[in-house]
């Protein structure tokens, strides 16, 4: 097993790679929290993470290890006049 490597990951741009393990990951956390859900395709993420509204700043990090995503965390700061302390994770 290789050491465990932790990264920025660019919720607005990342690579199709990068969109793609993120899609595996998230769909294997789905099956667990939502399981008579569908997994999400793929498309449908990346339309989501790139569409995400210019006014809310993402701070994303994931966690790979052997080449795949196996964890993730990101902070969501919406810049909005009012609840300017507001951040959601």
């Amino acid at each position: 097993m290789t050491a465990l490597q932790l990264k920025p990951f660019s919720w607005r741009s990342a690579s199709e790679a990068g969109y793609a393990a993120l899609n595996r990951f998230r769909n294997e956390m789905r099956k667990e929290w939502y399981p008579d859900d569908p997994p999400v395709p793929l498309d449908e993420e990346v339309s989501r993470l790139r569409n995400t509204p210019a006014f809310i700043a993402v701070h994303a990090w994931s966690a790979w290890r052997d080449g795949e995503m196996i964890a993730l965390a990101h902070v969501d700061v919406p810049h909005l006049e009012e609840n300017q302390h507001l951040a959601e994770f």
